[in-house]
């Protein structure tokens, strides 16, 4: 995490152009506190003269769910015709893994 700031930063500070950082955040109980790090880094820069701005999202769960790693055949219909895809043989040997 600590490493794709510093990117973002390195880029902005190379190219001499403002640094976006969306969905600011630390996730998971592991990371509870690294916040400390990861602020101070966006504030070091902003002392430096670089232009940052970061921003998170209003709420407590990520809203990215186990569908984005399903494949499109799979998706399509609703929740009750994913789940019978994904629960029928022979639909699912038609669709080997890639």
């Amino acid at each position: 995490m600590e490493a794709a700031i510093d990117e973002a930063l390195a880029i902005g500070r190379q190219a001499n152009i403002p640094v976006e950082i969306s969905h600011f955040k630390i996730g998971g109980k592991q990371n509870w506190g690294r916040s400390r790090v990861t602020l101070a880094m966006i504030e070091k820069a902003r002392r430096e003269g670089l232009e940052v701005t970061i921003d998170q999202y209003p709420y407590t769960a990520s809203s990215t769910s186990l569908k984005t790693m399903l494949p499109d055949w799979a998706l399509s219909g609703g929740h009750d015709s994913v789940v019978y895809r994904l629960t029928t043989p022979d639909i699912r040997k038609r669709y080997p893994p890639k």
